[in-house]
């Protein structure tokens, strides 16, 4: 974890505190919005084929079984150059839970039972893509 408490660290900042632990993973944690529906992950570019793309292939599965499960749509695993998966020394996927600006998902996102069983999903995911 990045924080504690509810202060502001950059993205870089937060890259560079993970490699500071040495991490084994980075797994940052986001809520979509900008029009649109669903779940979507992201790895830097060009690593589709290498451990992190493992990582990605078997996080995105896990978290879109449950997201399935509720009818939600699967946005796709994606590449981008953002800083957090740009700026870590360590495999690091971003995840795309929902969007915020969708009354369809941030209802779901409003229900403790649905939040509890997406971090089921995503320890799942991690489980699975480490060992």
């Amino acid at each position: 974890m990045t924080r504690t408490t509810d202060t502001f660290i950059n993205l870089s900042g937060r890259a560079r505190i993970a490699n500071a632990y040495h991490a084994d993973l980075f797994v940052s944690f986001h809520h979509n919005s900008g029009g649109g529906e669903g779940f979507e992950s992201y790895i830097y570019p060009r690593l589709r084929h290498t451990r992190t793309g493992s990582i990605q292939d078997k996080m995105h599965a896990a978290v879109m079984d449950f997201y399935a499960s509720h009818g939600l749509q699967d946005r796709g695993k994606k590449e981008a150059d953002f800083a957090v998966l740009r700026v870590t020394t360590m495999p690091a996927i971003l995840l795309e839970n929902l969007f915020l600006d969708s009354a369809k998902d941030a209802q779901y996102l409003k229900q403790p039972s649905f939040v509890k069983g997406l971090s089921s999903a995503v320890a799942n995911g991690i489980l699975k893509a480490v060992g």
